[in-house]
């Protein structure tokens, strides 16, 4: 996320530092209060069995998508040409496609227990697919 703002917007940043701890800070405050909201609609709902798996697939995806971006970022970093947009772009499509490899999972998840269309339009609409609009949306202003 810090070297796709400071791509994308001019670094008006004085202090890299701060603003990579600001990014990181507001990354993994997102990621634990999105776990901590599915647990307790999983609560809520009575259907803890199913956000487990669900949360175990989506930690196994976001492992897999750090050591997948970990060349991706050393590339970005380290690149000597003066064009490092290609791998930027590359690693925004691997977290593309493996955000939809964990919706997919969720889905098969969900209508392998006999699930709720209802929960499972609920659960993406509001928990995967609000926050991203409403990210974009700070971002744009």
């Amino acid at each position: 996320i810090f070297q796709a703002v400071n791509f994308f917007t001019a670094p008006e940043y004085e202090n890299g530092l701060r603003f990579y701890l600001w990014c990181f800070s507001i990354t993994a405050a997102f990621f634990i209060l999105k776990k901590m909201v599915y647990k307790f609609s999983g609560k809520l709902t009575e259907c803890d069995v199913e956000i487990d798996e669900y949360l175990f697939n989506m930690d196994n995806i976001n492992r897999v998508s750090g050591l997948i971006l970990f060349p991706v970022v050393l590339i970005n970093l380290f690149f000597p040409f003066q064009n490092r947009g290609w791998a930027l772009y590359l690693g925004i499509f691997i977290l593309l496609l493996l955000y939809i490899k964990l919706l997919q999972r969720g889905i098969l998840i969900l209508f392998k227990k006999q699930f709720s269309i209802f929960y499972l339009f609920l659960y993406f609409c509001t928990l995967e697919f609000v926050p991203l609009v409403l990210l974009y949306k700070i971002l744009s202003q």
